[in-house]
């Protein structure tokens, strides 16, 4: 897992978490961006357009996680439906199209 800041020592981070390698406290921090992110999302209700505009990770669980959503593989699957990809698996290319159709950037967008 690669992210912006992961050549980042945890004796420089400023937000208190002072232990555990670069990797990990990118982990915290994408952590922290969901739990401050954090929200659940109806396919058959709500826009979904543009649902995960904030933040793009190198997979489709960090981006995800970095927009506030639950990255489980059902509410992956029950988002694709909503969007028209049928019979989701978790596939590269289904995640391609997941992501776009969602919203996500195009590039890796840093961590906060």
């Amino acid at each position: 897992m690669q992210f912006p800041d992961a050549d980042e020592t945890a004796e420089s981070r400023s937000d208190g978490l002072r232990s555990g390698t670069a990797e990990q406290q990118a982990f915290i921090r994408l952590a922290e961006l969901y739990l401050q992110r954090r929200r659940t999302v109806d396919p058959a209700a709500d826009d979904l357009n543009g649902l995960l505009k904030l933040f793009r990770g190198s997979g489709i669980v960090e981006t995800f996680m970095g927009n506030g959503l639950a990255p489980t593989p059902e509410n992956r699957a029950a988002l694709a439906a909503a969007v028209g990809i049928p019979d989701y698996t978790g596939s590269d290319a289904q995640d391609e199209q997941l992501l776009a159709a969602l919203g996500a950037p195009e590039k890796l967008t840093p961590l906060p």
